[in-house]
């Protein structure tokens, strides 16, 4: 008659062997198993996912907002990333090609321009340094295009007035009103004169606007003509630097400045942004763009109908977009996706990486480091390797284990057989036995491996400027941990009691191991 082990009993005879074999077996397994679990971070290490997290940390806690390189894009890359359906700040820079860019805000700050022209080269040059920095401007001349709401999702604060409206308006940051308070307002417009083929309409090459009269030379002692470019002769609108045409108005508060023009160049009839027109604006807001930390927000603040105007449909001469940080992880994958795709139609191009800023950051700047920081290979093959070395070890001990504990216990397995114990009671001995194991294998490899891991390993592999580690422990390498804990011990345990139920009760009563 069959009779059921009860589950104490069961578990009193797994348990029962030699200490010191389990615990060398648990230990050694334990090894190994960490061993495969570290070398697994190298197999579970995915570009994609390190460039994921680089953008989202970069976004939220390094420059508090996502930016985007596009000066090597062009309107289409520009639209691509437009498609993500996220609000953007448009940032542009000076270019050789392209004097327009430069905003003269200093040329219609006083003691600046008092500095520059009405001195003589020989006496600014016995001027200190810390004199000329009371009077250098610090604000930015790069022009940028947001509304107000993309504004204060990115944590600009409006100090006065307002955000600029039409293309006759423009808002300035705090630096720049900084640099007005210091130095004074001047009107300069006149300043601002017409030239056909380097010569005024009375073919002369240049005049004093205050007189009239022919000035071959500004008041600093150089000729202030404009030289030709590539063979042509300047046509357009010129700052000539003739000292201070008006009087000086002092800046005390934003008030002061809210309401005060300067000139711009762009052609509003044909919306050429080049010199072949000029046009008044207004200064009506002061902005605090310090949340962004960025030397490109120190400059002013265009309207979005001075982008449509001057920009609609050639916006490739931006070259930034700063939308607000990335708040999921879908939004930065499709940010690191986007980016990836044009770097790779980019390269097909031009076949040139060193020192390419493409796309949203901090994503080419990893991808150059991929050269000398691609060692996740290494860590597979050198912590697998010496897993793999130690795992026949562990396998060979478990194998080893199962035979030996069966052994010692063949008599009482073998009593309790004739007693009307089933096969199924004696595998649930082993099964046991081998669970044991598998767990405290499992829980000693797991807390070696989060020690060894963010001890050393995670540290070796930080990368300091973008905050992230290029490896990471993750619930996958949790699972391949356990996956090996558990499968090693219990598969270790079939061939050995298998062999041991072929055996005869007769022969585990009496001791007898001889093989039939």
């Amino acid at each position: 008659m069959k009779a059921k082990l009860p589950l104490k009993t069961t578990i009193r005879l797994a348990l029962q062997g030699k200490a010191v074999t389990k615990v060398l077996t648990v230990f050694l397994c334990a090894f190994s198993f960490a061993l495969f679990a570290l070398a697994s971070t190298g197999y579970t290490y995915s570009k994609f996912d390190y460039y994921t997290r680089a953008l989202m940390h970069y976004s939220t806690q390094t420059f508090g907002a996502t930016r985007v390189y596009v000066a090597s894009l062009g309107q289409e890359g520009i639209s691509r990333f437009e498609e993500e359906g996220a609000s953007f700040a448009y940032l542009y820079q000076e270019d050789e090609r392209y004097a327009p860019w430069d905003v003269p805000l200093r040329d219609y700050m006083y003691d600046y321009n008092h500095y520059q022209h009405e001195l003589s080269y020989g006496e600014r040059q016995l001027v200190s340094d810390e004199e000329y920095e009371r009077f250098r401007p610090h604000g930015g001349t790069k022009p940028a295009v947001f509304n107000e709401s993309v504004g204060e999702t990115l944590g600009v604060e409006v100090l006065a007035g307002r955000y600029p409206q039409s293309v006759h308006e423009i808002a300035v940051s705090e630096v720049v009103f900084d640099d007005f308070r210091r130095n004074g307002y001047v009107d300069n417009s006149a300043n601002m004169i017409y030239l056909d083929k380097g010569k005024l309409p009375d073919g002369t090459l240049h005049h004093d606007p205050a007189t009239g009269e022919i000035a071959p030379e500004s008041p600093g002692g150089s000729t202030d003509l404009l030289e030709p470019n590539d063979g042509d002769v300047f046509t357009g609108y010129h700052f000539f630097g003739l000292g201070n045409c008006g009087e000086r108005e002092t800046i005390e508060s934003y008030d002061d400045l809210l309401g005060k023009e300067i000139m711009l160049y762009g052609n509003l009839e044909t919306g050429v942004l080049d010199e072949s027109g000029i046009y008044s604006a207004k200064i009506v807001g002061v902005l605090d763009t310090s949340a962004l930390q960025a030397e490109g927000l120190r400059g002013p603040v265009f309207s979005e109908e001075w982008r449509e105007v001057f920009l609609e449909g050639h916006d490739d001469l931006c070259t930034e977009m700063i939308a607000p940080p990335v708040t999921s992880t879908r939004e930065a994958q499709n940010f690191v996706d986007l980016t990836l795709e044009l770097l790779e139609e980019y390269l097909q191009e031009h076949s040139v990486m060193s020192n390419l800023q493409l796309g949203a950051a901090p994503v080419t700047n990893l991808i150059e480091f991929d050269p000398q920081f691609n060692n996740e290979r290494l860590i597979f093959t050198v912590g697998g390797g010496a897993g793999l070395l130690f795992g026949i070890f562990s396998v060979l001990l478990c194998w080893h284990l199962t035979t030996s504990s069966l052994n010692l216990k063949k008599r009482k397995i073998g009593v309790l057989r004739a007693l009307g114990v089933g096969e199924a009671d004696v595998k649930r001995i082993a099964l046991f036995e081998a669970l044991f194991v598998a767990i405290c294998s499992f829980a000693l490899a797991f807390l070696l491996s989060l020690g060894v891991f963010y001890g050393a390993l995670q540290p070796l592999a930080y990368m300091a400027q973008f905050g992230v580690s290029m490896l990471n422990f993750t619930g996958w390498n949790v699972l391949i941990l356990a996956g090996l804990s558990f499968a090693v011990p219990l598969l270790c345990s079939v061939v050995p009691l298998k062999r041991f139920l072929k055996k005869p009760i007769v022969d585990n009563i009496s001791g007898n191991s001889r093989r039939r």
